[in-house]
């Protein structure tokens, strides 16, 4: 029996070689890092001792946190070609909730407000979870409607009046406490992004009701198809940092943080613009 390959088998084998696409780190996000880079480039030439300091860049990713830690979650369900409209409202609700129940000072304190803001946040999970998945309600609806039920539920809890009784010893930590010059919520959410790519001294009723727009901006601009089928957690992070960065580096060169959210819609129109554009090219293979 020969062993000889036909040579037109060999062929054929380095054509399909040819035509398999190289692997990419980061895929659409390349884009979204370039920009992000021309970013920082660009408020470093204008304002450099002011924008390019290990102080400044402290306070970017502290700013990006919150929204990073929200977006990683965000990214498994676009992914799905769903939406979650709700994690703004989700937040104020478990922030309200652990607030009330956190009377006094101490670790003890702390730990409790801790585990009760994630059981309520895995209780919106669930029933947004179970309405979408048994009832067949398209997600937009289902988290539409608990969004706003998230939010007047905070504001009947706490009678629409910000809470103040959050112990020191958490805020001291968590909330502003840093360790080896790093800030506790940058790496809360740096954990949170690594596991998710493996698979204040208040709470402010008002202060992340509108999270949900950013945060899918931010999963959105960082490469997560909203078609569905397609993500990356780093992609995420980089897309976390872009509106952190604009904030920051408009004030320093003393434009309205207002032209944020012109700046931030600008780059989300291209990044889905950039994905459409990719899926163009797939089906035309």
């Amino acid at each position: 029996m020969s062993t000889d390959t036909p040579v037109a088998s060999l062929g054929s084998r380095a054509a399909s070689a040819r035509k398999r696409p190289m692997p990419r780190l980061l895929g659409p996000s390349t884009n979204i890092a370039i920009i992000l880079l021309a970013i920082v480039v660009y408020f470093s030439a204008t304002k450099f001792s002011e924008f390019f300091t290990v102080y400044n860049f402290t306070n970017i990713a502290n700013s990006a946190a919150i929204l990073l830690i929200m977006g990683i979650g965000e990214t498994f369900v676009i992914i799905t070609a769903g939406v979650d409209l709700s994690v703004g409202s989700v937040l104020v609700f478990s922030g309200v909730v652990a607030g009330e129940v956190m009377s006094g000072d101490g670790w003890g304190t702390g730990l409790l407000g801790i585990v009760v803001a994630l059981a309520c946040g895995t209780a919106w999970g669930i029933i947004n979870g179970v309405v979408i998945a048994k009832g067949k309600v398209p997600p937009l609806i289902v988290t539409l409607g608990s969004f706003g039920a998230a939010q007047g539920l905070a504001e009947v809890i706490s009678g629409g009046n910000d809470l103040h009784n959050v112990p020191t010893s958490l805020v001291n930590s968590i909330g502003v406490g840093e360790i080896g010059g790093l800030p506790y919520l940058v790496i809360i959410a740096a954990v949170i992004a690594i596991v998710g790519g493996a698979y204040f001294g208040t709470t402010t009723i008002a202060g992340h009701a509108t999270d949900n727009l950013n945060v899918i901006a931010a999963v959105v601009i960082g490469g997560t198809s909203l078609f569905g089928g397609y993500g990356l957690v780093i992609g995420t992070v980089i897309g976390a940092l872009i509106p952190a960065v604009l904030s920051n580096g408009l004030v320093i060169v003393g434009v309205s943080s207002f032209w944020q959210n012109v700046a931030v819609g600008v780059v989300l129109v291209v990044a889905v613009y950039l994905d459409q554009l990719r899926r163009r090219r797939q089906f035309r293979r």
